[in-house]
């Protein structure tokens, strides 16, 4: 029956343009024709026609044939549109650089044990199958196709070159050239510069000629990310529990990133959401390959803190345990089990996801168990914290997959789409990244072209990091145990932010739904103990225009035993904390802040009546006497709370001298003054907040030149000092931005009035020697801002 219905045979492949399923036309099947059901966008091969069906197979699985109506499928048009052709023909030669790419390396393998660049080569090709992939599903448009052929042609060309393949000769878009469509002597001349090209990429990457000298010939990548998904959790806890996962620096001895939070559920025994990723970006230079003396250099532990969230409980038997706990947000965080990982196997070692299991520690807390890995030698954390007693298999557990991500964020975003595709990994910004970059870090100085260094030029934030330390709350009732601080940002009129309704100044916190906004944070519970340490990091999000002087309130709270969602009687005592005062931040360090009792039941949310005290014991060093305390706060002379503070802004400043230059227009009263600061300014925390604001600052300089030719000479003091700072070496990177301002510079005057003072400045080189020799040391910065002044002025 098939032969004769079927007897017109053609070979042709087309696409489904509608669903076709089995259940459509039962009636066929009561006549024993076999169908093949199609979806939508499914490719079939064509193999007979007749009438209005036809019989073939799926590309996909061509051993299953069958019929389907014409109807339900069209023709792929041959003239397909330009973009589409130039895909898939870069996609079939990555294919045919990959067949040829691993043949090369098998026969190579087979002569000798270690083959010189196959680290590289491995690392290309895997590379090379993720761009394909990428080609392949028809998400790329024509301008990243073009920039994606670009950088891969280099790979191609490179790996050609460190396996002695034939070289390939392109056009200036990446194109191969076919030798039949040219001359000879445009074919010699691709050849001549395809191999210079080649040499000159081989030169960038430290690997001339394909080899590796030696171990110390590695190339530096200026940043990296760690990717880090969770699985699964054991644990054996009748109650919903929180983890949370934050890297701590050793080099630093302290805490890198913000914290990535997930929960457990107790019912389903599981995580609560199934893309528990976080990628912890920007972490910084790393070399690669990986060599073991550098691996000491880039040690970063991950610390696992898991927090039970449930009712407090009593050791009194009378107390009657309560299955329904109420409201899950009235329900405390308790310290239930913590874990330190060592990730330096995992930066030392090939690149690829790896997977962890991590076991947990009931007994000693995140910070107990990094002071035990640092002082230990090499010892990996998860054999070092598994002391309890009992099988392994009862322990507590998480288990994770992490993967080292080379580049700055753009660029791994570029290189693995996957990764981003359908549920992105929360993005985990890293803590200290301003400072790393002024100072130093994982490495002295970043590189001048650093992916890493260009995403802190161009991106803008305005964080506040407050680590609630530790509390001495001693000396009141019995019961002060079970202590709960809860912190929110405040503005001066006594308003909590609403997060619903402002975006801006809250507190936010990584999960895997994403940046979550909160007007609240809930400290962590220590049952029976009034002086209980955290260790915990809130990120506080910033105005960039605040008009508002800014503090953040910690309220301490009484959790009882089984509080079943009563009315809380509210705090019994407060501390606060001025960060934004008079649009100047709160100095980076540690703070002791003094704590205020409350008379029960007296405070109220809006109140503001506790900013006429003092905050903290230097506030109460630099005032003698204590301000009165006003009803119904009263001073705690025996009770201290300790913060620490650090800021990652590009536009607030710690320095109220640049301040008052940069918003000269408000106050122009003491702008000589401050002008004097400035341009005397030796070395500290005032270098390194004026180079974050170059541009600014020396748009700032132009104009009050303009609008006071009394201060020339200040301004060109102050002139001369910022380019004196980007040429000492710790502030190089930012040559970079002072380059970028000098290009876009537009004064049409500032040339009238700097060749004046440089002439003064040469004319007295006598009496002021110094001042005349740091000009000359700043004269071709200078002199590219006369010349470029003055083509604006001429245009």
């Amino acid at each position: 029956m098939m032969d004769q219905l079927f007897c017109v045979c053609i070979i042709d492949v087309i696409l489904a343009q509608c669903n076709f399923t089995l259940e459509s036309f039962s009636t066929l099947q009561q006549r024993n024709f076999k169908l093949l059901p199609v979806h939508i966008g499914d490719r079939l091969n064509i193999l007979a026609s007749a009438g209005e069906w036809y019989y073939g197979n799926c590309v996909s699985d061509e051993a299953n044939c069958g019929i389907f109506p014409k109807a339900a499928v069209i023709f792929l048009s041959e003239q397909s549109s330009s973009a589409t052709s130039e895909a898939n023909e870069l996609a079939a030669e990555l294919t045919d650089v990959l067949k040829d790419w691993w043949t090369s390396i098998k026969e190579t393998y087979g002569r000798q044990p270690r083959m010189e660049c196959q680290d590289e080569i491995l690392l290309y090709m895997e590379e090379l199958m993720v761009m394909r992939k990428k080609i392949l599903s028809g998400n790329v448009t024509v301008e990243e196709l073009k920039e994606m052929r670009l950088q891969l042609v280099k790979k191609i060309d490179l790996g050609n070159e460190w396996l002695g393949l034939d070289m390939v000769i392109r056009d200036d878009s990446g194109k191969v050239i076919e030798n039949d469509s040219v001359s000879v002597a445009h074919a010699y001349r691709a050849h001549l510069n395809a191999a210079d090209r080649i040499f000159n990429d081989s030169v960038e990457v430290g690997l001339v000629n394909g080899l590796v000298k030696n171990p110390n010939d590695v190339s530096t990548v200026s940043a990296f990310s760690l990717l880090v998904q969770a699985h699964s959790a054991f644990l054996n806890c009748n109650s919903d529990c929180e983890f949370s996962l934050t890297l701590y620096g050793v080099t630093e001895q302290k805490y890198i990133s913000e914290s990535f939070i997930f929960y457990w559920n107790w019912k389903t025994r599981a995580l609560s959401s199934r893309n528990c990723r976080a990628l912890f970006k920007d972490l910084g230079s790393k070399k690669f390959p990986s060599v073991p003396s550098s691996s000491k250099d880039h040690r970063i532990l991950m610390g696992v803190r898991v927090a039970r969230i449930a009712p407090i409980e009593s050791s009194s038997s009378t107390v009657r345990k309560l299955i329904d706990t109420g409201s899950q947000e009235l329900l405390p965080r308790q310290p239930y089990a913590a874990a330190v990982f060592d990730l330096t196997d995992l930066l030392a070692g090939p690149p690829g996801s790896k997977e962890y299991m991590i076991y947990l520690n009931r007994e000693a807390s995140v910070d107990q168990l990094i002071s035990k890995n640092c002082s230990s030698s090499w010892s990996n954390s998860i054999k070092a914290v598994s002391n309890e007693s009992g099988s392994v298999y009862e322990q507590p557990r998480l288990m994770i997959s992490a993967e080292v991500l080379v580049g700055s964020l753009a660029a791994i975003k570029k290189s693995y789409p996957h990764i981003f595709s359908l549920h992105s990994p929360t993005e985990v910004q890293k803590e200290y990244c301003l400072n790393i970059i002024l100072v130093g870090g994982f490495d002295k100085v970043l590189n001048l072209t650093s992916p890493n260094f260009q995403n802190f030029v161009d991106e803008a934030r305005n964080d506040l990091y407050i680590m609630l330390v530790e509390a001495d709350l001693h000396g009141g009732k019995s019961s002060d145990g079970n202590i709960e601080a809860r912190i929110c940002a405040v503005d001066n009129n006594g308003v909590i932010e609403n997060v619903r309704l402002c975006r801006v100044l809250c507190i936010e916190v990584a999960t895997p739904e994403g940046l979550q906004k909160k007007t609240f944070y809930h400290s962590l519970v220590f049952y029976h103990e009034d002086r209980p340490k955290w260790n915990e990091i809130i990120k506080i999000v910033i105005p960039e225009e605040s008009q508002k002087d800014i503090h953040i309130r910690i309220t301490f709270h009484h959790k009882k035993c089984y509080d079943k969602g009563k009315q809380e009687k509210g705090p019994f005592a407060l501390a606060f904390a001025r960060v934004l005062e008079d649009a100047t931040l709160i100095k980076d360090g540690s703070h002791a802040l003094l704590v205020y009792r409350i008379e029960s039941g007296k405070f109220t949310e809006n109140d503001r009546s506790y900013l006429r005290l003092l905050s903290s014991r230097n506030e109460s060093k630099a005032v003698p006497q204590h301000r009165s305390p006003t009803n119904p706060y009263s001073f705690a002379e025996k009770n201290s709370l300790v913060i620490r503070s650090v800021t990652c802004s590009t536009a607030l400043t710690h320095n109220k001298s640049l301040l008052h230059i940069l918003r000269w227009k408000n106050n122009d009263r003491a702008l000589e003054e401050k002008l004097r600061e400035i341009s005397h300014s030796k070395g500290g925390t005032v270098s390194e907040e004026l180079v974050k604001f170059i541009p600014n600052f020396c748009d700032a300089l132009f104009e009050i030149v303009d609008h006071y030719p009394k201060y020339d000479g200040l301004v060109f003091d102050a002139l001369v000092t910022v380019i004196q700072l980007v040429s000492e070496e710790r502030f190089r990177n930012f040559r970079l931005v002072l380059q970028n301002y000098i290009e876009n510079f537009h004064s049409t005057v500032a040339f009238v009035k700097l060749i004046p003072v440089l002439r003064q400045r040469i004319k007295s080189a006598e009496k002021t020697h110094e001042v005349t020799l740091n000009t000359m040391k700043a004269l071709g910065i200078i002199m590219q801002l006369i010349v470029r002044s003055k083509i604006c002025s001429d245009r």
